[in-house]
């Protein structure tokens, strides 16, 4: 068997595609040489709930006022969709006050019954409403916490008589 005469040195093989990277671009080349190395790499923290993927409350990072921002203004968003009453929960979350509903003002007496009966109606559906908004806003309590940092929970945990309960997970 005859070689040909190449100027490459000898046992380097002619490479169809004309370069050494075995027909790989140079671009590919350094990315394949300089991709990190996943084998025990801590994954990134990206919330606990599915739906809020990458919206966290973190106190390390250097971007963490933006994060809050945009963070709250997606769970108070994603709260809003998704529970009920959840205007309520996301007016309380942006506002950062609990909101409170006027009562009806009471029929005077002698009011023929179902100018009462709608009064009464009135009323009952803002009672119903605080008991919902109290409910969720003890839910969305361990919504947030689960978009926290785990080390933004151990600075909280840190401060004396700011953290009174555990949530439930």
């Amino acid at each position: 068997m005859e070689q040909k005469a190449t100027d490459k040195p000898a046992g380097m093989a002619e490479n169809i595609n004309g370069n050494a990277n075995g027909g790989k671009s140079r671009q590919n080349y350094k990315k394949n040489i300089h991709s990190t190395n996943e084998i025990g790499k801590e994954a990134r923290f990206e919330g606990r709930e599915e739906k809020l993927k990458g919206y966290i409350y973190d106190s390390v990072d250097f971007k963490q006022a933006d994060m809050y921002t945009r963070t709250t203004h997606e769970i108070a968003g994603h709260v809003g969709r998704n529970y009920t009453n959840g205007a309520d929960v996301r007016q309380a979350i942006l506002k950062m006050e609990i909101p409170t509903f006027p009562t009806p003002t009471a029929p005077p007496d002698g009011a023929d019954a179902g100018v009462v009966r709608t009064w009464k109606k009135r009323v009952d559906g803002i009672i119903k409403r605080e008991d919902i908004l109290e409910a969720n806003m003890k839910a969305i309590f361990s919504l947030i916490w689960g978009q926290c940092m785990e080390v933004l929970h151990a600075n909280i945990e840190a401060v004396p008589g700011s953290y009174p309960m555990k949530p439930t997970l």
